[in-house]
């Protein structure tokens, strides 16, 4: 339904909002990362909304759903919109996290937005399928 092209000190990634029909901020994000071999390859992410009653991304260690997620990346990233209720372009706070476990967190807040917050797994490769919306064709 709409896409972020962003960058951030050199990375870049792009997040997808998908329809899914069931009806909640379901975004993907795909990123090139190194791998352990110094091989690029492709990380595709999987987002689903979370509640979080109020929080606020801190400098420590969260709680959250009894998991304990440590910080790992915070900053602004500048973006390029397109699609569905997107900003042509503007800046894009987050603050990542990650449990012991392989889960991840993220606060993400367009500026002069509230904070939102979802969380995700890796996905393995050729666990998704994807199909165009004939409307968006």
């Amino acid at each position: 339904m709409g896409a972020l092209y962003l960058s951030w000190q050199g990375n870049q990634w792009t997040e997808y909002l998908l329809d899914d029909g069931s009806r909640r901020d379901r975004w993907l994000s795909i990123e090139t990362r190194p791998g352990s071999d110094d091989a690029l390859h492709l990380e595709v992410l999987l987002w689903t909304r979370v509640p979080t009653q109020g929080m606020i991304p801190a400098k420590t260690t969260l709680t959250v759903e009894g998991v304990e997620f440590f910080p790992v990346d915070r900053g602004t990233a500048a973006f390029r919109g397109e699609g569905v209720s997107m900003p042509e372009r503007g800046l894009l706070d987050f603050a990542d996290y990650r449990a012991a476990d392989g889960r991840l967190l993220s606060f993400e807040r367009l500026q002069g937005h509230r904070w939102r917050s979802f969380h995700a797994q890796p996905l393995p490769p050729g666990s998704i399928t994807f199909h165009r919306r004939a409307d968006l064709a």
